[in-house]
């Protein structure tokens, strides 16, 4: 990726590293291959844009429970990602200026989407741009949600269908 972009996003122009099982720093060349990162999820990418493909995938797990999963990619991408068995994913774009699309939707950076589990997420991600997922275990995300009921009553009329 051009210094240029990954100035743009949050996350530093070198990897991280830590204990292997706490944070994965990885760059792609081949975008099939980071579509493989995200464990417990099925995705599919096409790419859109012509160029080669340059991508990065950082993870950090806190527990068993929770992990954050930064992707970027140098090439515009139409995603389909099957959400974990187990586990909701909250998306936040982290680019300033960039647009995704979430089933259809635009998102920027004021924006968050959920993935309930199991559910069908096409995503369309711009050139030179950052998203972030963070999985939670259903167990833990709806115990932490009780204080909040509305909010547990905004999950439960997606019916297994990504909201924005």
């Amino acid at each position: 990726m051009e210094k240029d972009a990954l100035s743009k996003v949050w996350i530093p122009d070198y990897p991280w590293c830590a204990n292997q099982r706490a944070i994965l720093d990885e760059v792609f060349e081949d975008f099939d291959a980071q579509a493989e990162r995200l464990s417990g999820h099925d995705q599919d990418y096409v790419q859109l844009s012509n160029g080669p493909f340059r991508g990065r995938f950082v993870s950090c797990f806190l527990g068993d429970h929770i992990s954050l999963h930064i992707e970027q990619a140098n090439q515009m991408l139409q995603q389909t990602v099957v959400g974990a068995q187990d586990a909701y994913s909250i998306g936040v774009v982290l680019s300033e200026d960039k647009t995704f699309r979430v089933s259809g939707q635009a998102i920027g950076k004021n924006d968050i989407f959920v993935v309930p589990p199991r559910a069908t997420l096409h995503l369309r991600s711009p050139e030179h741009a950052a998203i972030m997922a963070v999985v939670i275990a259903v167990d833990i995300f709806e115990q932490k949600l009780a204080a909040a009921p509305q909010i547990v009553d905004w999950l439960c009329g997606l019916h297994g269908q990504t909201g924005c």
